[in-house]
C-alpha cells in the first residue's frame, strides 16, 4: 500500500506500506502522520470522478427521447445491459445510498480516531465519492491504533 499525505508545510510525502503482523509499529508511525494530513489526488482522478458524479446522473436522469451527444454511446449500452432507464436509476440511487452509508461508517471511525472536525468531513467526502478503496486506509489505521493500544 502507498500512503500520500501533505504536511502542514506542504511538502508531501509517500511512504510504501507492507501492512502485516510483524511491521505494525510501522504501520502506526505512519497513521500517526497520516491521520491528520490531506489526501493528494491526481488531476487525472480528479477528472475522471468528477466526469462520473456529472455524467452518471445525466444519463440515469434524462429523458430517453433527448439525444446526448458523446454520451448517447454509453446510455445506449447501460439502458441494454439493465433494460430500463428505471434500473438504471435504481442502480445509481442504491450506489449513492451504499456510498452515504460508506461516509457514515467513515466519520465514526474517524471520531473514535480523534482526527478533527474538519478532516472527519474530508474522510466523509472521499468515501462518499470514491466509496470502499478510501474507507480501507482508515480501517488500516484503525487497526494500527488498535495495535498501539496493545503495545503501551
Amino acid at each position: 500500500m502507498v500512503v500520500s499525505y501533505v504536511l502542514p508545510s506542504g511538502e508531501t510525502k509517500r511512504i510504501h506500506v507492507l501492512y502485516e503482523q510483524g511491521s505494525q509499529r510501522d504501520v502506526v508511525a505512519v497513521a500517526r502522520r497520516f491521520l491528520h494530513a490531506r489526501f493528494e489526488v491526481g488531476v487525472l482522478e480528479v477528472f475522471v470522478v468528477l466526469m462520473m458524479l456529472v455524467l452518471l446522473p445525466v444519463i440515469a436522469f434524462t429523458d430517453p427521447s433527448t439525444h446526448l451527444g458523446v454520451v448517447e454511446p454509453v446510455r445506449s449500452l447501460g439502458l441494454a445491459i439493465f433494460r430500463s432507464q428505471l434500473a438504471l436509476q435504481l442502480l445509481l440511487l442504491a450506489a449513492w445510498i451504499a456510498h452515504l452509508l460508506e461516509a457514515c461508517v467513515a466519520v465514526l471511525k474517524a471520531r473514535k480516531l480523534q482526527v478533527g472536525g474538519l478532516n472527519e468531513l474530508s474522510w466523509f467526502a472521499g468515501v462518499f465519492i470514491l466509496g470502499f478503496p478510501c474507507l480501507r486506509f482508515l480501517l488500516v489505521l484503525e487497526q494500527a491504533s488498535k495495535g498501539t493500544k496493545k503495545h503501551r
